[in-house]
């Protein structure tokens, strides 16, 4: 079991620990400090009158000998003044204070970027924050070579281009810690400059917080000016904090007014042709590559739908639903389907080991095995699914959906049977999926569309309400037990999920729901004789619906403690096992359970409801289950009398008349 669980997890995407935003704080500081003071040792001391190495420049928003607004001190081969050597050589005493300096800020700076990353499902990702500090840092030495080396303003650096690229990839708060990130080691160029840091951290918080995900080149463009026309105000303002004063518009052509709205612009131009790079480097799939794997005549769909033809039908239900709910949240929605398509590969290794691929009569193969024997032939499905999935190089996005389908819940069917046989060396853990949580919204919505599905299938013309009722016990069960923590759906993108499937669902059973309203208006005219069937069956049709349990992901794991017999637990506590481990272990399986928990009822976690009173409003009195002759003799005996009753009735009709005429 250790063994299956080590091979699940084996080259998944890691995450940051604890210590890893130290980590890459302290080796992202130690390799760009001498970037940043590239200055101090390139240039090295500068003597007046000799030509200079770098270009030698100051913060053109900080008062000094200077004109306003000026930035270059001298640039490169040209002479040294008195000024400028003077300026220099006080800003590079020649000591470590400049370079402890430098490290101190950027290693907090990452330290605190880092951290804050670990709590978004995307930013958490170990390779998604090294892609990401790869991406600071080759701005940063693109920067710092232009500006040592000519007389590139250091408000034009496209600083949002980080913007750009990780916020059309993750959610809007990395995309604007990673523009503060970008602007704070651009300004410590020069040493930390607070009115550069402003300039810039507007340049990139713009694209940041106001373009969507999945913007188009226009709106891009448009965003982009926009962001432009904001760092030019920011310039603007910052500048009269400074100066007390605005800049002189006669010579703002050649300012550092125009450098600063270009800085923008220029960022958008240089991101678009890295974008591809970098969602690669991150480890996302490309839109040509998904639509590949989406084709029905992919080898691997072939053989899931050749050798199980249930669980590719249960598939393509999934994929119909997930797209449904992902569309209502804005997620990617050919991810979505392939994923889908793909999650139960597992299953077409060993078919017969799963209740939607057994023909009619043919018996559940888990009859002859124990519990042990059963879990470990489950599981399999998802650990030989991923290694089959590696084997056909199924990209790693992919096979996420594979890995976190089932999160890591409990088997607890199983479970539940093993403990009435005291399983000796067992403990709960073992019956626990050997998957990890969902780790991003595509795979949170597979999570709970994989037990909704499953759930739906066994019901026969259900209603509006039933559903409704369905869709609330899988996914506020899914986020009691905590299952749905790391994807990173919100509580309004799940009432937005909740919503769509429960419309789908509705609409695909309306076709049975009619039929059922039809059958039931044809055999009003033989209800008397058929009543105890009738009632008989529906009980039965309720009973499995109360009976219903998530995927044992309803209960969190805190509650399940030190394993206990089974006949200590009352049945609403164990009740029947995962709606996909119902269908797993076979028809006789799931009717030994459901005569177990039958009596409880499970649609509603918060008010339950009793099927007893439930039946009497929907199916009118009790109706004894009696011979129906002896029920019709009695009748007989009986119409006399009523027919007296009836003849009585006009007079009574007759009298009250003559009272209402008469004004009593």
């Amino acid at each position: 079991m250790e063994a299956e669980t080590a091979n699940a997890n084996a080259l998944a995407r890691r995450t940051l620990g604890r210590s890893a935003p130290w980590v890459l704080a302290l080796v992202f500081a130690a390799l760009m400090t001498p970037v940043v003071l590239g200055e101090t040792w390139i240039g090295g001391k500068v003597e007046e009158g000799q030509p200079a190495a770098i270009t030698l420049r100051v913060s053109p928003l900080r008062s000094s000998e200077l004109a306003p607004g000026s930035a270059i001190l001298v640039a490169r081969a040209q002479k040294v003044d008195a000024l400028a050597a003077k300026i220099v050589n006080e800003r590079n005493p020649g000591n470590t204070g400049p370079w402890l300096g430098a490290l101190m800020a950027l290693f907090v700076g990452v330290l605190l970027w880092s951290s804050y990353l670990r709590q978004d499902h995307r930013g958490r990702l170990l390779r998604v924050q090294m892609v990401s500090l790869g991406l600071v840092g080759l701005l940063l030495v693109s920067a710092s070579a232009a500006l040592l080396f000519s007389s590139f303003s250091i408000l034009a650096v496209p600083t949002s281009t980080v913007a750009f690229l990780v916020g059309r990839r993750s959610h809007r708060s990395l995309a604007i810690a990673s523009a503060l990130l970008a602007a704070l080691v651009i300004a410590l160029f020069l040493r930390a400059d607070a009115g550069v840091f402003t300039i810039l951290a507007v340049q990139g918080l713009v694209p940041a917080i106001v373009l969507p995900r999945h913007a188009s080149l226009l709106r891009t463009g448009v965003v982009s000016l926009g962001a432009a026309v904001a760092s030019a105000l920011a310039y603007l303002l910052v500048y009269y904090a400074a100066f007390g004063s605005v800049p002189d518009l006669a010579g703002v052509a050649r300012s550092s007014w125009i450098a600063a709205a270009l800085g923008a612009p220029l960022g958008a131009c240089f991101a678009q042709p890295l974008r591809p790079l970098y969602s690669w480097l991150c480890g996302d799939v490309a839109s040509p590559t998904l639509r590949r794997l989406a084709r029905l005549s992919q080898p691997l769909l072939r053989q899931i739908a050749d050798k199980s033809p249930g669980t590719w039908q249960h598939s393509l239900a999934m994929a119909n639903l997930a797209e449904a709910a992902g569309k209502s949240i804005g997620a990617d929605l050919l991810l979505l389907r392939v994923g889908a398509y793909y999650h139960d590969i597992g299953k077409s290794l060993e078919p017969k080991y799963f209740l939607e691929n057994l023909q009619g009569g043919e018996t559940s193969v888990h009859q002859k095995l124990t519990p042990s024997a059963s879990r470990t032939a489950i599981f399999a499905h998802v650990t030989a699914g991923i290694a089959a999935a590696r084997q056909a190089g199924l990209p790693e996005r992919v096979i996420d959906f594979i890995r976190s389908h089932h999160g890591g819940g409990l088997l607890e069917y199983f479970w539940t049977k093993g403990n009435e046989g005291q399983l000796e060396g067992e403990s709960i853990d073992t019956f626990c999926y050997p998957g990890n949580r969902p780790q991003c919204p595509e795979t949170g919505i597979m999570c709970i569309c994989d037990a909704l599905e499953a759930a739906t299938r066994s019901l026969k013309s259900p209603g509006t309400d039933e559903i409704e009722n369905i869709v609330d016990h899988i996914l506020f069960g899914k986020i009691r037990a905590g299952q749905l923590d790391n994807c990173g759906l919100t509580l309004v993108e799940l009432l937005c999920i909740r919503d769509a499937l429960c419309v789908v669902l509705v609409e695909a059973h309306a076709p049975a729901r009619s039929a059922r309203v039809g059958a039931d208006a044809i055999s009003t005219a033989n209800a008397r004789p058929q009543a105890a069937a009738s009632l008989k069956r529906r009980s039965a049709s309720f009973g499995a619906l109360h009976s219903i349990r998530l995927d044992s992901l309803d209960r969190p794991n805190a509650s399940w403690g030190t394993p206990s017999k089974s006949a200590e637990r009352p049945a609403a506590d164990i009740g029947l096992a995962a709606t996909e481990n119902m269908d797993e272990e076979g028809p006789a399986l799931a009717a030994q359970a459901k005569a177990e928990s039958s009596s409880e009822s499970l649609i509603d976690p918060i008010t339950p409801v009793a099927p007893d009173e439930e039946l009497d409003s929907e199916v009118g009195p009790e109706v004894s289950e009696a011979d129906p002759g002896a029920e019709l003799e009695a009748d007989a005996k009986k119409a006399p009398e009523k027919a007296s009753q009836k003849a009585s009735q006009p007079d009574r009709a007759a009298g009250s008349g003559a009272r209402a005429e008469s004004g009593l």
